[in-house]
């Protein structure tokens, strides 16, 4: 057969045996589920609705984990029709480890889309204040902070140019001495290896502070990119990915509809001025 194209057959014509391994489930049980997937299916396209109407992107896929298995939540979505005669998609979470049958079943977890959404907009609107915040106090704040590491960073880096000429400037002078009879053949090899090794980790020490430097840059626009975000923010919003992305790290689902949120940064971390310049 690894020699032959491979064809479709028409059921008809397919050869099959039934019974030859004990069965899982009861043939009641697996036909009786069988048709429950077929009306879900069904329903779901009426009258075309699932090619008429695509899916729209998940905003939450890679964000929303079960709390307890730590497993990825399952985006499920039926057909809700009003007496208007207009229909729309409904979409909730699921953890699908509570639908398993063995010692790994995890417990039910469900959410829908609209308890989430007003779960995180209570959530925001709580944690940072939002009501009192302006954008140009919280941007400004934050360049002041990366300002000042920056020039933190960059007098350490001065010093060690200092550092690196007055030990050039040393080991010229350990060689004409050495040239001119003043320090041992030995005395000057050990000076030479001395400084060598003080060179190699003044190296060291530059490149973790040009490293820092890259790190707080990236950092800075990452905190920016948030901060912006977070002030697209109000009781009319309507979420997006890129907003969500911006704005958290993960959100853990628990019984109950309860939600645990971890935010990319909490309310100390990004900090904020008043209209009177103090931190808050």
């Amino acid at each position: 057969y690894l020699n032959k194209q491979k064809h479709d057959v028409a059921a008809a014509d397919w050869m099959a045996k039934g019974r030859t391994h004990e069965a899982i489930v009861s043939e009641s049980d697996f036909f009786q589920v069988a048709e429950r997937f077929q009306k879900q299916a069904n329903y779901c396209n009426k009258d075309g609705f699932s090619k008429v109407v695509p899916l729209e992107r998940d905003m939450f896929e890679g964000l929303l984990f079960c709390g307890e298995c730590n497993k990825k939540m399952t985006r499920t979505g039926s057909i809700k029709e009003f007496s208007s005669g207009d229909r729309v998609r409904i979409f909730a979470y699921k953890c699908m480890s509570s639908e398993r049958v063995d010692e790994l079943k995890c417990g039910k977890k469900y959410i829908t889309f609209e308890t989430l959404t007003d779960i995180l907009k209570a959530s925001l609107k709580r944690e940072f204040a939002l009501d009192g915040i302006k954008p140009k106090h919280l941007i400004a704040y934050r360049r002041q902070c990366a300002d000042a590491k920056r020039s933190e960073i960059n007098g350490q880096k001065d010093s060690l140019c200092l550092k690196i000429n007055e030990s050039n400037r040393q080991f010229s002078d350990d060689y004409l001495k050495y040239r001119f009879g003043d320090i041992e053949q030995k005395a000057f090899i050990s000076n030479k290896q001395q400084h060598e090794e003080r060179l190699e980790d003044y190296k060291r020490q530059q490149l973790n502070l040009e490293n820092q430097l890259t790190s707080l840059d990236i950092l800075t626009k990452q905190q920016e990119k948030f901060l912006h975000s977070l002030m697209k923010f109000n009781a009319k919003t309507t979420f997006d990915a890129e907003l969500l992305k911006n704005l958290i790290k993960r959100i853990d689902v628990l019984p109950d509809a309860r939600v645990e949120i971890q935010y990319l940064y909490n309310r100390q971390e990004v900090g904020y001025l008043d209209e009177r310049g103090e931190t808050k």
